[in-house]
């Protein structure tokens, strides 16, 4: 009984659940400060240059230091997490939860990934 609770499924799946916990509850200061802030100024003020935009805002040069690429992965899931923040008046949470979210999910995709190169060898 107790080694069945022990299966790989059963592990992955206390992971994920406080992975998931992880995710809603405990927000690093970091990404707060840092990466949320200027996501989160984005979608309220949208831009076509968005680092130099943030930065005539008065921004941290290191708040987003990474290219377009990470920053179109990261909007959508934090667009929504904004618009649905709103209706509860926590745009600057749900924001981030919707950073967090797509880690999460990128954490899975690389999981697959890699579950599929190691059954191909």
């Amino acid at each position: 009984m107790i080694l069945s609770f022990f299966s790989e499924k059963n592990l992955f799946r206390l992971g994920l659940f406080f992975k998931i916990l992880f995710v809603i509850f405990f927000i690093p200061d970091i990404q707060d400060n840092l990466f949320t802030n200027f996501i989160y100024e984005f979608i309220n003020n949208p831009s076509l240059s968005p680092w130099s935009e943030f930065m005539l805002r008065g921004g941290d040069l290191q708040s987003f230091p990474y290219g377009p690429v990470m920053f179109f992965i990261f909007l959508p899931i934090s667009f929504l997490g904004n618009l649905f923040g709103g209706l509860f008046n926590e745009s600057f949470y749900f924001t981030g939860l919707g950073l967090r979210v797509t880690l999460l999910i990128i954490d899975f995709l690389c999981l697959k990934v890699l579950k599929k190169i190691v059954d191909n060898h």
